[in-house]
């Protein structure tokens, strides 16, 4: 479980902010109330916060990726 893999990493210190079920009901009621938007895009809202913290957001995408959430966009190529 994703969220279990985050509040382990708040328990070992290597997060400080123990992301929970509080989180995860909200991922849920605003993917139930807005279908149209992606889990991507809602779990990127949940983090945008934490997004200028490097390394704690490459923590994040390893526990997120090991789970098959990927939360980071890609930029699509351009071409010449």
């Amino acid at each position: 479980d994703c969220f279990a893999d985050l509040r382990a990493l708040v328990d070992e210190g290597v997060l400080a902010y123990p992301y929970s079920t509080r989180e995860l009901v909200n991922i849920v009621k605003h993917v139930q109330q807005y279908p149209g938007d992606s889990v991507l895009d809602v779990l990127n809202n949940v983090l945008a916060f934490d997004s200028h913290n490097t390394q704690l957001m490459q923590t994040l995408v390893g526990v997120f990726h090991k789970h098959g959430l990927p939360i980071v966009k890609t930029k699509p190529a351009v071409k010449s």
